[in-house]
């Protein structure tokens, strides 16, 4: 309503103002005329005044008419400053309660946000002494807030090795300001427990860039790295387990090459040896000897599949390449299924274990094509990159969709696990009508020396 009040004054003004301006314009001009004439006061109004005087009058008078106006131009002029700042001094003080509350707003999700989330934050001044902890930190620790404030974060840590060396990162923090990374260390709570944390931090700076301190975002893995340490200690043991198996399967191999096969060839040749010394009057004609012999050889090959599925001694002996040719050469040469094969001219020998895994990968790859794909060719690619082991079995077959794979085919899962067994990965891209892709990454573990009296192990630092 100040606006309306504003306009009615103003209107009222303006006439006053008029009005006053000829008033104080006649009554100068009378009391001339009474005063220097001598006229009576009735007269004055109808003598004839020279017209000289006429025009001084007349402008005298418009003079005090435009004062008039002037002095109601100036009160609208002060009535719309007034207006105009009041109307911005509304509007900032509206901008001002719109950003408060959103500030208010702010702070209360920030709030909310750091006393519910689950992960301890932190805040430290640049002499490392801890400013803030939320909820969960102080929880974490076992403190309270008021215990926790003040303390350097270095007294925190379990051993005098990790205070010296915090002291010494977090100086370099403050001096050199080197990007952001990741640090891990064990905390002491305060009854005494070593918890494993893991810092994630950033720097506070003020609005010139200059280092104010640290806000660290603290989470406990303890339990995450206590469950690491048993997959890594069952990796280990299934290492060694699937050494030992190598290893067996490489005594039974070479059992079998040297033993019954040698005796089974032996024997086949001793006996075509008779059989070519003989008379033929003194053998059999009912067609038994081709049949011994025929069971000889069938003998001879069994001995050699064995030897082939339990442990190719090429492998050994020249290594996963040759190993490799071998094996498509002895099973694929007469078959319906054509492999190409792309493998390096050289190769540095691996790790026996490590070679044996390719080999089986590859082998249990192409039975799985052969059975299942109805595909006429497949590729084996194998390349060394940087420190990776890079295997790669493609096919043109029918494909399938590897989420829906059952659980009792072994196969791909074994590829999978012997894989992520030897600290590497597996992924199978397939789909029905575009045949399928096995690719397998292994890091490259060389081959150790086996020692006197020894036997060649895979049970190396994981990758």
């Amino acid at each position: 309503m100040k606006w309306l009040h504003s306009i009615r004054a103003e209107m009222i003004i303006l006439p006053i103002a008029v009005f006053i301006g000829l008033l104080l314009g006649l009554i100068d001009t009378l009391l001339d005329y009474w005063l220097f004439y001598d006229l009576p006061f009735m007269e004055i109004l109808i003598t004839n005044v020279p017209k000289h005087e006429i025009w001084m009058r007349g402008l005298i008078l418009l003079s005090f008419v435009a004062s008039g106006l002037i002095i109601s131009s100036l009160f609208k002029k002060r009535r719309l400053v007034k207006e105009a700042l009041q109307k911005s001094h509304d509007e900032l003080e509206q901008q001002v309660l719109q950003r408060t509350s959103e500030l208010q707003k702010s702070n209360e999700i920030y709030q909310t946000l750091v006393d519910t989330i689950p992960y301890g934050i932190q805040e430290i001044d640049t002499t490392g002494v801890i400013t803030f902890g939320n909820k969960a930190y102080c929880t974490m620790l076992g403190y309270e807030p008021e215990e926790i404030l003040g303390k350097y974060i270095w007294d925190l840590l379990c051993d005098d090795a990790q205070k010296d060396q915090l002291k010494q990162y977090f100086k370099e923090l403050v001096i050199s300001q080197p990007p952001r990374a990741s640090y891990f260390q064990t905390n002491l709570t305060k009854l005494g427990k070593p918890i494993d944390v893991q810092v994630d931090w950033n720097y506070k700076r003020d609005e010139a860039g200059a280092v104010l301190g640290f806000v660290s975002v603290i989470t406990d893995i303890t339990e995450r790295k206590a469950a690491e340490e048993k997959l890594a200690a069952e990796r280990r043991l299934l290492k060694k387990l699937l050494n030992l198996q190598e290893q067996e399967r490489k005594l039974m191999a070479y059992e079998i090459h040297d033993g019954m096969v040698q005796d089974v060839v032996a024997t086949k040749m001793l006996f075509e040896g008779i059989v070519h010394d003989s008379e033929n009057e003194t053998l059999p004609q009912n067609g038994q000897i081709d049949q011994i012999k025929e069971l000889l050889d069938k003998a001879i090959s069994e001995g050699r599949r064995l030897i082939r599925e339990l442990r190719p001694m090429i492998l050994d002996e020249e290594g996963i390449v040759e190993a490799i040719k071998h094996l498509i050469a002895s099973e694929y040469s007469d078959s319906s299924l054509q492999v190409e094969l792309l493998l390096p001219l050289k190769l540095d020998r691996l790790d026996a274990i490590l070679e044996g895994t390719v080999f089986r990968i590859v082998q249990e790859a192409l039975t799985n094509v052969k059975r299942y794909s109805q595909s006429a060719t497949a590729v084996v690619k194998l390349v060394k990159r940087d420190q990776q082991v890079v295997l790669e079995i493609r096919d043109q077959g029918v494909g399938f969709e590897p989420d829906k794979v059952s659980d009792e085919h072994f196969g791909l899962q074994g590829i999978l696990e012997r894989a992520r067994l030897f600290g590497g990965h597996a992924t199978i891209e397939s789909a029905p009508g575009q045949g399928c892709c096995i690719m397998v990454e292994l890091p490259v573990v060389k081959r150790v020396p086996v020692p006197a009296g020894g036997t060649e192990s895979g049970d190396h630092k994981d990758q």
